[in-house]
């Protein structure tokens, strides 16, 4: 489960069509073999910088295996 921040915070809507967040997911969905947790850490590091520190985003897992949103398969 993926949080656009910490409990008990705002997360910001941003300026355009998505949050910060949401903009930075999209931003890095698409990186070819990117594991899980390397997309969120770069997310939320995007999103730390965007906000100035006051969006930190969580998620939490308990995944067994790698998973991968976008795979290139040969």
């Amino acid at each position: 489960v993926a949080f656009a921040t910490a409990p008990g915070r705002t997360a910001s809507d941003g300026t355009g069509r998505n949050g910060i967040y949401t903009q930075e997911i999209l931003k890095h969905i698409y990186k070819p073999e990117l594991k899980v947790e390397d997309l969120f850490k770069q997310v939320r590091v995007s999103v730390m910088n965007k906000s100035r520190n006051q969006q930190i985003p969580w998620e939490t897992s308990s995944l067994i295996k790698d998973f991968y949103f976008y795979e290139v398969i040969n």
